[in-house]
């Protein structure tokens, strides 16, 4: 059951992809919170090649964003050796500018992160298990 809400889920998420302006505002989205979370002052963007134009004319409205809702400033630039796969649901990736945290926001690991999370209320929900951490 779980897995088909998933499935259901990862299909409408493919939907909202194809309406350029809920995709853009979740792509904001995404990527100001990862900037919030990363506090760098350079990342790197990746996204589909395809969404790469698309993403590039929002990073510097996303800067100012950032930098009005922070007071720190921040340089984002699309990396230019690596892609999300074409089959991916869409979303992006952030990586710090060293290189050593990679911040998956991306549809897929925010709806895996969700089923995840809420699996042990399902299985208590069922009478699969008897207690909820």
């Amino acid at each position: 059951m779980m897995r088909e809400i998933y499935d259901e889920a990862m299909q409408k998420l493919e939907e909202i992809e194809m309406d350029s302006e809920k995709y853009g505002e979740l792509l904001r989205g995404f990527i100001l919170q990862g900037l919030i979370v990363l506090g760098d002052q350079e990342v790197a963007v990746v996204t589909k090649e395809k969404d790469s134009g698309f993403v590039q004319q929002m990073l510097p409205q996303i800067a100012d964003m950032y930098e009005h809702m922070t007071g720190n400033k921040v340089y984002l630039a699309l990396t230019s050796n690596e892609v999300l796969p074409e089959d991916h649901p869409g979303g992006i990736t952030l990586i710090s500018e060293e290189g050593k945290i990679r911040l998956a926001n991306t549809f897929e690991s925010r709806l895996e992160t969700t089923y995840e999370s809420n699996l042990p209320y399902f299985r208590a929900a069922l009478g699969f298990n008897e207690q909820v951490a």
